[in-house]
């Protein structure tokens, strides 16, 4: 499948927003703060965006299968999806794992807990217990490691919606995903709240992200929109807001911990929502998504990822003041880029293919959005 600028603009503010969450959000406490206003709001809801992650990656992975260019017929094509897969993103998840396995801890070659960490590593296995849920060497991997996942998951999941239909499929998962995060906020309850545990945020607590992403994909090959562009966009972004501010109040004791298993979805109908428009139509919200700074984040955002928190870590101290800020940023986009030209994309003997093309720039770049749209109701 071709990229598409605003998917890849999408996933620039979603990395941009994780990045802030875990730097210089943290630094000013937007969560704890008293006071409820737009900035705290913002300030403490750059987590949203791994929810954003997720919903795309059901997207993207889903919409060769929307469309019929792809199908799970046998084991070949099985096979073919999982070395896709790994090949995307296995060498670089290895690479910085026993990278900083190796010299941001202190095992020791005859310590036998080194060689459990690799396997649980090497496996993504550490999601499943609570103590290793956020990995000591980089506390991000978690989504990671539930991405990973999802993607041996995936073909059962797209061969039981080829087999059962969506509705059926649809109502499991979303009834089966707010059953594992409630269970989680009650098991697994924190003083002070913090958003994320083994359980809520497991592959099954987190599954109805994914299979909303692969809906979104289905809507989009259909071209169905429920209502116009401009009202749906409006609408979808106006459900993300309800959902930071919901998640905001929760954070200061407002709701008891078990409701915020419900937050996530309007956050994810809000999604929903706010993609389709973009791509169907909105051209305006859409072209801004698609500037070149965001959509050369999205496309680095994986190796930006796995390495910001690791150097946050590092440098926390020093990074108070705007100069320090940005030399943060620098080095963390620095480094990125060397992970994503070099390791990500080894292959690919020119630079250029791996930056962003012009949003009006070809068929490539925007064909879907020139298509008229049909409205949901009509189909």
């Amino acid at each position: 499948m071709k990229r598409l600028p605003v998917l890849n603009g999408l996933r620039g503010i979603a990395i941009i927003a994780v990045v802030f969450h875990h730097s210089f959000s943290v630094f000013f406490n937007a969560a704890g703060s008293v006071t409820l206003t737009p900035s705290t709001v913002l300030g403490s809801s750059g987590w949203l965006g791994v929810n954003l992650f997720f919903f795309l990656s059901g997207f993207v992975l889903y919409l060769p299968y929307a469309t019929g260019q792809r199908s799970f017929n046998g084991l070949r094509s099985l096979f073919g999806f999982y070395g896709h897969r790994a090949r995307r993103l296995l060498p670089l998840y290895y690479t910085a794992s026993l990278f900083l396995l190796l010299f941001t801890t202190h095992y020791q070659l005859d310590d036998s807990s080194l060689y459990r960490a690799l396997v649980q590593y090497a496996l993504a296995t550490f999601i499943f217990s609570r103590e290793t849920f956020f990995p000591s060497i980089n506390w991000v991997l978690w989504s990671l490691g539930v991405e990973l996942w999802f993607s041996l998951l995936f073909p059962a999941v797209v061969i039981a919606i080829d087999r059962f239909g969506w509705r059926k499929i649809l109502v499991i998962v979303m009834i089966a995903a707010l059953a594992v995060r409630f269970a989680g906020q009650i098991v697994v309850p924190t003083n002070p709240r913090r958003v994320l545990n083994f359980i809520s945020d497991s592959l099954f607590g987190r599954l109805d992200e994914f299979i909303l992403g692969m809906l979104g994909a289905w809507v989009f090959s259909r071209r169905l929109m429920l209502w116009r562009p401009t009202v749906q966009f409006l609408c979808g972004v106006s459900l993300l807001v309800s959902s930071a501010v919901l998640w905001s109040l929760w954070y200061r004791g407002t709701f008891v911990e078990p409701l915020a298993a419900f937050f996530n979805i309007p956050f994810d109908a809000g999604l929903l929502l706010t993609v389709n428009a973009l791509l169907v139509g909105c051209k305006p919200a859409a072209r801004l998504v698609s500037i070149w700074p965001l959509q050369m984040s999205g496309l680095m955002c994986y190796s930006i990822y796995l390495w910001h928190a690791p150097i946050i870590s590092h440098f926390r101290a020093s990074a108070y003041s705007i100069f320090t800020y940005a030399a943060y940023v620098g080095i963390t986009y620095l480094i990125a880029w060397i992970s994503y030209r070099y390791i990500e994309f080894g292959s690919v003997s020119d630079y250029r293919e791996l930056l962003p093309k012009p949003a009006d720039g070809g068929d490539d770049q925007t064909p879907l959005q020139d298509r008229h749209p049909r409205s949901i109701t009509n189909s």
